[in-house]
């Protein structure tokens, strides 16, 4: 378990095996811990690091507008953070959406992305889903 202060956010970050390096990013939440059932296979044949985005479990909470743009921003500085200059990323949802955004402002840093449970732009049911789900993480 590690903190990588980027300036203004520290993410918490856990790197496992030996290898490529892959980041799994995980979906709305951004927990690393998402990922833990997937460590003992991945971390065989990859260097496999995970974080929590910020905002979210062990990284910097601060009431500010969060953004798909400057969570991919985060990724690219802990990259930097780490001396990874190119990476696998499989991303799962909104980390699906962070990793299409690396792969159109930062196509150099990608060795391969793969998306699941993700989306290119937001319908009017997702913006609604998405809505609903604020509220309830808002309203406590």
């Amino acid at each position: 378990m590690a903190r990588a202060n980027l300036g203004d956010v520290e993410i918490f970050y856990e790197g496992h095996g030996e290898g490529p390096p892959l980041f799994l990013v995980s979906g709305l939440g951004g927990a690393a811990a998402y990922w833990t059932p997937n460590l003992p296979a991945l971390s065989e044949r990859y260097r496999v690091i995970t974080h929590d985005h910020r905002g979210a479990g062990q990284s910097s909470h601060s009431k500010i507008a969060y953004s798909v743009d400057q969570m991919t921003d985060d990724l690219v500085r802990l990259m930097d953070h780490l001396r990874i200059e190119r990476a696998h990323v499989l991303g799962h949802s909104t980390g699906g959406a962070i990793g299409q955004t690396l792969a159109v402002t930062h196509p150099e840093r990608l060795a391969s992305l793969v998306i699941y449970a993700s989306w290119t732009r937001a319908d009017p049911f997702f913006r609604r889903l998405f809505e609903a789900r604020k509220t309830l993480l808002t309203d406590r």
